[in-house]
């Protein structure tokens, strides 16, 4: 049986969480508007430098974003793995702001960003 390709449908960003949940655990991640319903991607904990840097840079470059403050409103394009239903990449629009695909890990072990 073939793997289906995930789906990509158009969205904007409404949320862009950054900070310390409640354990004091820092993480990070963003909520999506597709027009009829809403996702977020999953709450990443970033456990150590170099991966905090690589994800929260990988968040800003896919919104195309100097500043994380930029990213509530950036429309962009959202993958969507078929079989779980959770975000697996984001991609910015052809047109308007710079900005290239980030894929999100599904775990750090597997981190790997195109």
């Amino acid at each position: 049986m073939a793997l289906k390709q995930p789906e990509k449908k158009l969205a904007k960003v409404i949320e862009a969480f950054l900070g310390y949940e409640g354990h004091g655990i820092l993480t990070c991640n963003l909520v999506f508007d597709y027009g009829s319903r809403q996702q977020a991607t999953p709450q990443y904990n970033l456990k150590g430098e170099g991966e905090a840097y690589r994800f929260i840079s990988g968040f800003m470059g896919a919104c195309g974003v100097d500043s994380w403050d930029e990213i509530v409103g950036t429309t962009m394009y959202v993958y969507i793995d078929p079989h779980s239903q959770t975000i697996v990449a984001l991609e910015p629009l052809p047109t308007g702001k710079r900005g290239k695909r980030f894929a999100l890990p599904a775990d750090w072990d597997d981190w790997d960003q195109v």
